[in-house]
């Protein structure tokens, strides 16, 4: 008998993401909003709180989790 593996497409990760600069290690890494002049994410957890979001290639942050809210990373393949 062979295994069947369903093939989940993952999202485009971009070449920059977006993370707070407060939670260090523990925080989500975002997709960028593109209609911002700072970072910011594109999910509302920028809006939920006041913190500070820096730019940075996704290998910059190999331990945080990708946001799972649709506008950042959001999707079955989670």
């Amino acid at each position: 008998m062979s295994a069947v593996i369903d093939s989940v497409s993952q999202p485009e990760i971009p070449e920059t993401v977006v993370y707070s600069i407060r939670k260090c290690r523990s925080g989500r890494v975002h997709r960028p909003d593109p209609d911002s002049d700072e970072p910011q994410p594109a999910c509302r957890a920028g809006e939920a709180t006041e913190a500070e979001y820096e730019e940075a290639p996704p290998e910059d942050a190999p331990d945080r989790l990708y946001c799972r809210y649709s506008p950042c990373f959001g999707g079955e393949w989670l």
